[in-house]
């Protein structure tokens, strides 16, 4: 009886410690799940905090790096005021080409018109001085050297006594020179006796010479017709200081001199 009690008790016992066992180790493993289960939430946080962690490092680096990229801010300027300034300076440079086109065209015309004056001035002027044509007179004042080629006369700033081609005749300084007749300027040269002084061609082997004159407008070639200003009088040259002022005039036929004063009207004596 013994025997079989101790049997079934330890059968119990056997039992129950199956049964502690088995109860233990399914306490175990529920434990081990559940920490399973924890590390793998843990774990999968900590995986989403360092993923979110290297996004937001990532996002941080992609706009540190665009921020780097980025190029500065221009200042465009108003494309109104812009267009504005341009069409100014167009319109300015425009009105710049047109002053200058009129200015050229100006010129142009004032150039044809000298030309179609001066083309009209030497169809009206006709050389053709003879031995019956009378002078004008140049100007109007004393012979303070007269024309002798025979004799001598005195020069009295040279005190000398020679021979003289010319007429010196008085006159202010300023005062105006005419031609004696429709002319031709032959020449227009400087002096050291006669200062500046121009020839003129009166047509058929005449020609008259002015000298001691200042303000000369005219051109080799140009035509003047008589009586017009051809110059003034200027400060008499070396040769002619105790004179005074004065005109140096001579006429010439085929290069032989003449006597102007046979030529010349009463103003000039």
């Amino acid at each position: 009886m013994r025997t079989r009690e101790s049997k079934r008790r330890i059968a119990i016992v056997t039992a129950i410690l199956l049964i502690a066992v088995a109860a233990g180790g399914v306490i175990t493993w529920q434990s081990v799940g559940k920490g399973k289960e924890n590390q793998t939430a843990s774990n999968e946080e900590n995986v989403s905090t360092v993923s979110e962690e290297i996004s937001d490092g990532a996002v941080a680096e992609q706009s540190d790096a665009e921020d780097a990229v980025q190029p500065e801010e221009t200042i465009e300027p108003d494309s109104e005021e812009t267009s504005g300034t341009a069409e100014g300076q167009i319109t300015v440079k425009d009105e710049n080409t047109q002053t200058a086109q009129e200015n050229q065209t100006d010129d142009s015309q004032t150039a044809e018109e000298a030309a179609t004056e001066a083309a009209e001035t030497n169809a009206q002027v006709t050389l053709d001085f003879t031995e019956s044509t009378v002078l004008q007179a140049p100007v109007s004042g004393q012979i303070l050297i007269p024309y002798n080629m025979e004799n001598t006369v005195y020069f009295p700033t040279l005190n000398v006594y020679k021979c003289n081609p010319s007429v010196v005749i008085s006159a202010e300084v300023g005062t105006q020179v005419a031609a004696v007749a429709n002319s031709q300027v032959k020449s227009i040269v400087n002096d050291a006796q006669t200062g500046l002084t121009v020839t003129m061609d009166m047509g058929n082997g005449y020609e008259a010479v002015y000298g001691q004159l200042q303000d000369v407008a005219l051109e080799e070639g140009a035509m003047v017709q008589a009586g017009e200003i051809i110059g003034t009088i200027a400060e008499p040259t070396k040769y002619y200081t105790k004179e005074g002022s004065n005109l140096y005039f001579s006429l010439s036929k085929d290069g032989q001199t003449l006597d102007p004063t046979l030529y010349l009207p009463p103003e000039v004596e």
